[in-house]
């Protein structure tokens, strides 16, 4: 099962709720206990396997969730830049563009081919909460002027693919920070939740 973007805000949520003292830590079966409310029992019951019976000390088991929901975001950062990176070289390959022989580059007059992929856009639109209501147009038309924007700024009309790949996440998880979770955390906090801010 995985962990979507909107379960890593209702998992800090409720990991906040169950942090009494408010110091970042919970035990296993806190873990366990969240995880199951979030529909993910399979993975809670994976957790008591390996963290409730195997420890003898209640020290032993306090899990940084903080440092895990980190984990988790830059594992899902990881993953979407492969699939994008997998899509970008077919779909430069497909029309003879850069980018497929290694270069790793797309001009701003090729975006309009990597955004008509309709592979690349499920791609971006699965970043986005269904909650959003979003259109997968408003998506691409919003996705595009950023990147064009992003480019007139540099004064320049290509854009590495590293780049251009964290700056779409960039510009699709805009749509999927709520309110409440800017409330719940602290400035460093929501840092550490964007940490492709710093590449651009």
């Amino acid at each position: 099962t995985k962990f979507r973007r909107e379960d890593m805000h209702d998992f800090l949520r409720r990991c906040r709720e169950i942090d009494m003292c408010g110091n970042g830590f919970f035990t296993a079966s806190d873990l366990k206990h969240v995880l199951a409310a979030l529909g993910h029992g399979n993975v809670s019951e994976a957790i008591a396997a390996r963290f409730l019976r195997s420890l003898r000390h209640p020290g032993e088991s306090y899990i940084d969730y903080i440092a895990m929901l980190d984990a988790i975001y830059l594992r899902q950062q990881r993953i979407f830049e492969e699939e994008l990176w997998r899509n970008f070289q077919r779909v430069c390959q497909s029309v003879g563009g850069r980018g497929g022989s290694g270069e790793g580059r797309m001009t701003v007059n090729e975006l309009g081919l990597l955004l008509g992929d309709p592979v690349i856009v499920g791609l971006l639109m699965a970043e986005i909460p269904e909650s959003a209501g979003v259109e997968e147009a408003a998506v691409c038309q919003r996705v595009q002027n950023g990147v064009r924007q992003h480019c007139a700024d540099r004064g320049t009309e290509a854009i590495e693919f590293r780049t251009l790949s964290a700056l779409l996440l960039k510009l699709v998880r805009s749509y999927t920070t709520p309110k409440d979770i800017v409330s719940l955390m602290g400035a460093a906090e929501l840092e550490a939740m964007d940490p492709i801010s710093t590449m651009l």
